[in-house]
């Protein structure tokens, strides 16, 4: 029950706790419930509960509380730290004592430290079966790497991440995994492209309603419905995230009003940001030129991987063009593309492709990180 409990999403999580009989794991499932509810009075409920049984669940819970925050306190992963070097590399809570230190280096933007501390956490999840966390750890690793080194595109990591977690119905990391996918895109100026993969996710995050990534997934499409001029529906995803409990989102939905209203985000007003919309908001692209629709849809067909050129004739043409003319075309198409983003699309071995040294960050701005 334990395992289950450290790796169901939110609506199955709601499901398992009425069936928990051992108070400490009835008691952490709900913080659990809470923390990706964004129900912060839940999550002190259930630590007053706790608190006096004097169990590494307690403390666990309270980093959870003050990830929610953004408020980490240095003694609580001392006393974290110090109890796991207590337990048996095969207990069950170690893999979860990994994963909550790891979300916490994240806040701190110690990504090195966090990357370490998930690669830890896959491996236990692993070793207990806990497939779909393990899962989970994994795309949270290529995230951060993608933080340390945004001169590079993960777009193969993420698809790969995408299929392995629908496979063992890990829905809400395939979405994030895709909406990770749709962020590489618009970055790139392929708005078109990020948002057919944001419809995917927002889909798959559907199965998981009312958790942190579901918002984040419809504010993301938010911003994309008004990055191409679609304001009604930019303004059916601004309603439907305006619900959220979380700081996080309540902070984006912050800058997309500033937006709506004004054209442009608020930068004075950073508190609570994830890291990526802070990277949006501090760096915003709207002068970037976009791709044209069919510039648009050849990049998303290689964000699947390697294309021949005939594949890819094929894809855009199918059998409206002669030979000769869709040559002619597919050259026009690649001199448009290159001209918009020099070293953006490479050709090796026969196929086309977007390389890891692709400039697909171009947008962005290697932040400092904290040691």
């Amino acid at each position: 029950m334990l395992l289950n409990v450290f790796e169901a999403p939110l609506q199955e999580l709601r499901l398992i706790i009425p069936t928990i009989r051992d108070v400490i794991v009835c008691r952490y499932a709900n913080i659990l419930a809470g923390y990706l509810a964004g129900d912060l009075a839940c999550i002190r409920q259930n630590l007053e509960q706790l608190a006096p049984l004097d169990h590494l669940a307690y403390w666990l819970g309270k980093l959870r509380l003050e990830i929610r925050e953004r408020n980490i306190d240095v003694t609580t992963i001392d006393e974290i730290q110090c109890r796991a070097r207590k337990l048996e590399a095969s207990d069950a809570w170690t893999g979860e004592v990994f994963f909550v230190l790891a979300r916490a280096c994240e806040i701190q933007e110690n990504n090195e430290q966090a990357i370490e501390w998930y690669t830890a956490s896959r491996e236990s999840f692993i070793h207990h079966g806990c497939l779909r966390k393990a899962v989970k750890c994994r795309l949270n690793i290529i995230a951060l790497q993608s933080r340390i080194h945004p001169e590079h595109n993960y777009l193969e990591e993420f698809g790969q991440i995408a299929r392995d977690a629908r496979k063992i119905r890990e829905y809400g990391t395939a979405g994030l995994a895709l909406m990770n996918i749709s962020r590489e895109l618009q970055a790139a100026g392929a708005e078109k492209a990020a948002l057919a993969y944001a419809n995917r996710a927002v889909i798959l995050m559907a199965h998981d309603l009312s958790s942190l990534h579901y918002y984040l997934a419809l504010i993301h499409r938010c911003y994309l419905y008004l990055e191409l001029g679609d304001k009604i529906a930019a303004r059916e995803d601004f309603e439907r995230a305006r619900p959220s409990q979380h700081k996080e989102v309540q902070a984006a939905l912050t800058q997309l009003r500033s937006r709506f209203r004004k054209g442009r985000f608020a930068r004075g007003k950073l508190d609570h940001l994830t890291s990526s919309w802070r990277g949006r908001v501090l760096n915003d692209s709207r002068s970037r030129p976009s791709f044209a629709v069919l510039e648009d849809l050849l990049i998303r067909r290689l964000t699947r991987g390697p294309q021949s050129r005939s594949e890819l004739l094929v894809f855009l043409w199918g059998n409206s063009s002669t030979p000769e003319s869709a040559e002619f075309r597919f050259k026009r198409l690649l001199q448009r593309i290159r001209k918009k983003r020099p070293g953006f699309i490479h050709y090796q071995n026969g196929t086309y492709f977007l390389d890891k040294g692709s400039h697909i960050h171009f947008a962005r701005k290697k932040r400092k990180r904290t040691a």
